[in-house]
This record gives structure tokens, C-alpha cells and sequence, in this order.
């Protein structure tokens, strides 16, 4: 169940500083 939220928080980090460039 952790495992998904660390995920969650991982996508959206990674994605965010992507976006960010």
C-alpha cells in the first residue's frame, strides 16, 4: 500500500521536472 503512494509521489515529482525542464 506504501509502495503506491511512493510511486504517486515519484510520477508527479519526475513529471513535474519534466515539464519544469
Amino acid at each position: 500500500a506504501e509502495l503506491a503512494i511512493l510511486n504517486s509521489r515519484i510520477g508527479h515529482a519526475c513529471k513535474r521536472r519534466e515539464t519544469n525542464g
